[in-house]
């Protein structure tokens, strides 16, 4: 006797393995907009990061922000093109300015700058976020 459980089975594993793997592709082939890229690469300058380079590529394409990490950028994709949801950048010892180009990425949802040696006013710019 034929039991279509098994063909069941098989036909939702096959799926969920090409459905995983073009989700992956597609995770792979996003990138971050070289605008979001140079506005993340004048962060780390006015926070007083020498030696940070952020590009296409500096995602952590993830639904979960790690909150606990020293530095992180969390991104949102769809469609190929990733966006800067949240920024970490803590426990940097970091001796600049709060950066008023954060206003300059427009899906950004958080940022954490705790634990640096951030000086001077919050940017009025913020206040249009």
């Amino acid at each position: 006797m034929f039991s279509p459980k098994p063909v069941a089975f098989l036909l939702s594993a096959l799926l969920s393995f090409v459905w995983l793997n073009t989700h992956q592709l597609e995770l792979e082939a996003a990138t971050l907009p070289q605008d979001e890229v140079n506005v993340l690469n004048q962060v780390a300058k006015t926070m007083g990061s020498n030696d940070w380079s952020f590009d296409a590529g500096s995602c952590n394409i993830s639904e979960q922000v790690n909150m606990r990490a020293d530095k992180n950028i969390t991104c949102t994709c769809q469609n190929g093109t990733c966006h800067v949801t949240h920024i970490v950048f803590k426990l940097q010892s970091l001796p600049g300015l709060l950066p008023s180009e954060i206003v300059n990425l427009p899906y950004l949802k958080m940022v954490d700058f705790a634990y640096n040696y951030l000086s001077g006013t919050i940017p009025p710019e913020w206040a249009s976020t």
